[in-house]
């Protein structure tokens, strides 16, 4: 499937997501420095922690983590990893993009179920090894394989007081026409 033109800043459309004005794309964005880095080189720890310069951190596996909030509730709707492309795709684009370590490729979030994740605001954490991203869900309304609204459908209850019968309780329904099983190795 082709991908449709970004709309630019001065082009808004009924698609466009609301951005904060650090995550709107820009040409800018679409080429590395002349070093041929994507993202600023990790600077002193005081750079790093209250710098204004984003340097994110990869780990030895050039992954970085990424936790995914609902936009309008707040609700914590899953937890991936982005490799290097999957954030730069994802500021430039505006939609969540992934690195999928079970299926070991690049991974944008919705696009078989068209679930995607239109990102709001991203954000990094003080030590700037962690993704924040905040998005409308896409369609239906779900961000999990599973049909839940969030991956996070089950609490772990310990209150038979023994480690090995701890067990996991729903807490939230599948959405309709989902069924509660997982799909082993499907993404959305």
């Amino acid at each position: 499937m082709a991908e449709r033109p970004k709309p630019t800043l001065d082009e808004p459309t009924l698609n466009q997501p609301v951005l904060n004005q650090s995550v709107l794309a820009q040409p800018s964005l679409a080429q590395p420095s002349l070093d041929g880095r994507w993202f600023a080189k990790r600077g002193s720890i005081a750079d790093i922690e209250q710098g204004t310069t984003f340097q994110p951190k990869f780990s030895n596996e050039g992954l970085i983590p990424a936790i995914v909030t609902d936009a309008s509730s707040g609700v914590v709707l899953m937890f991936a990893h982005m490799n290097e492309d999957a954030l730069r795709l994802t500021l430039e684009t505006a939609v969540a993009h992934f690195w999928s370590r079970s299926r070991g490729q690049l991974w944008k979030k919705g696009e078989t179920s068209g679930n995607t994740l239109r990102v709001v605001e991203l954000r990094t954490d003080c030590d700037q090894d962690v993704i924040w991203v905040t998005a409308d869900i896409g369609q239906n309304g779900v961000a999990c394989h599973t049909g839940a609204k969030s991956c996070f459908y089950r609490r772990i209850d310990t209150s038979s007081g023994v480690m090995s019968e701890i067990r996991l309780t729903t807490v939230e329904p599948t959405s309709a026409g989902h069924g509660s099983g997982s799909r082993k190795g499907s993404h959305s």
